[in-house]
């Protein structure tokens, strides 16, 4: 599971940055009070999104204890092995019951183990409806503008099998970049340069 997360939240927090969202990418560490009536409701979603107009007025307060004015995130997501049946039933209520009524506008229970991934959202009538997506690269919509989950990934990154490719580096000679025509041996390095030196120096230009 935990590598899921982080997977999960990484491939988010990537999107974050490139797209200049400028929001919080959180994870289980951090918590939120969903109280709709006042008082202390804590969850702490696996991975969740708050866009940068909620998080960037937050008071101090709010940032490091569950004091003041409650705020919530706008995307959630639960990773976890739902095989048993009350598990997902427990999980979907979790999102019925506290997620959403707080404020949550999108929803995704991630399963890496019997591979799906559950999309909750409310339909027109506010009635949170859950769909079953396979395993498949699921699109965050207009919730999340442009992001793809990239499900190929998710399955790297919790393989325990090192691919024969990504233990002995690039196989195809030096990489050269395009922009700069500097060339590297490995495609970390490669993509690390990109992004440091081409895609980030753009993004600080506009």
């Amino acid at each position: 599971k935990e590598l899921a997360v982080e997977e999960i939240g990484r491939q988010l927090g990537n999107w974050n940055i490139q797209t200049r969202q400028n929001g919080a990418v959180t994870s289980s560490q951090g918590g939120f009070n969903l109280s709709t009536t006042g008082g202390r409701t804590i969850r702490a979603p696996d991975v969740a999104f708050t866009p940068s107009g909620t998080y960037r007025i937050l008071s101090h307060q709010q940032l490091m204890t569950f004091q003041g004015q409650a705020f919530h995130p706008t995307f959630v997501v639960e990773v976890e092995d739902v095989s048993a049946a009350s598990k997902f039933e427990e999980l979907k209520d979790k999102f019925e019951t506290y997620y959403f009524p707080a404020g949550v506008q999108l929803g995704w229970l991630v399963d890496p183990v019997n591979r799906n991934v559950y999309v909750l959202k409310k339909d027109t009538n506010g009635v949170v409806r859950c769909r079953d997506k396979g395993w498949r690269d699921v699109a965050g919509g207009d919730v999340l503008p442009d992001f793809v989950l990239k499900i190929w990934k998710i399955d790297e990154a919790t393989s325990q099998e090192s691919s024969e490719s990504s233990s002995s580096g690039s196989s195809d000679g030096d990489l050269i970049c395009p922009k700069c025509d500097e060339t590297f041996k490995d495609w970390y390095t490669f993509i690390e340069h990109c992004e440091d030196e081409h895609a980030r120096k753009k993004r600080k230009s506009h």
